[in-house]
């Protein structure tokens, strides 16, 4: 699976899920900003600003509601996902990770342990934080960071590419496309159980109790921490998403 096949079916339709359909009298303002570089185009609102990335032209950042931006980090490389913990932003990417605490203006790298890209493939994609332990999805299966030992370490499923990873409750979710579903842990993923949609899901969301899994046919929804899922029909379950956002 290359990053441009990845890409290519991720990162063109931003779509907002909030418990009702689109009015058809919606307006759009377009306003300046980053162009977009490359397929992948994200918006993170946290830390009193936006933060912005697309493809390799950087993280940018607006502290007055979009109408100016600065690039903040990363140039021309590519970014993964990033995440805010109380102060803390966490952006990943490739085979990096990178966190700040003063809103993006510097940047530390904790990086060490992860693995390498491959054949056109990231070797990380998601770093997430669940209380003081830090995860990260990647081309290997999960890694753990350890900040006694300052560097990550395998954790398992060695084999499998995890694309997106998500906490809800006392559970670990993760995302597995080229295994055509979803997988959940108890046990901060050291053992794994497959779990439903038996689709190709690239990314998950979180929004109170809820988790939301984006798949090439729709987007279906879990109440239970992952262990069950059912489609949300609002006229989507035939549409293949791109991006999606809670």
């Amino acid at each position: 699976m290359t990053t441009r096949r990845l890409f290519q079916h991720l990162f063109w339709l931003i779509l907002l899920v909030q418990g009702y359909p689109f009015s058809a009298q919606c307006q759009w303002k377009r306003i300046p900003g980053p162009e977009s570089v490359g397929f992948a185009a994200y918006f993170y609102q946290g830390q009193n600003a936006i933060f912005a990335f697309s493809g390799y032209g950087g993280l940018f950042k607006s502290v007055d509601g979009g109408t100016t931006w600065n690039l903040c980090g990363f140039g021309d490389q590519p970014i993964g996902s990033i995440a805010e913990y109380n102060n803390e932003l966490v952006v990943c990417g490739e085979s990096y990770a990178y966190r700040s605490y003063n809103g993006g203006n510097t940047w530390s790298d904790f990086s060490q342990g992860l693995p390498p890209s491959n054949e056109g493939t990231w070797g990380v994609w998601r770093v997430i934080k669940d209380k003081d332990v830090y995860f990260a999805g990647t081309i290997h299966g999960l890694y753990r960071y350890s900040e006694q030992a300052q560097k990550w370490d395998s954790v398992s499923l060695g084999r499998t590419v995890i694309m997106d990873l998500e906490i809800s409750g006392t559970t670990l979710i993760a995302a597995c496309p080229d295994e055509d579903g979803i997988i959940i842990s108890k046990n901060q993923g050291l053992t794994w159980t497959r779990v439903g949609p038996d689709l190709t899901v690239f990314s998950l969301q979180v929004s109170d109790d809820r988790i939301y899994a984006e798949t090439f046919t729709g987007i279906y929804v879990s109440g239970d921490e992952g262990l069950s899922w059912t489609p949300l029909e609002y006229g989507l379950s035939k549409t293949e998403l791109q991006v999606f956002s809670v």
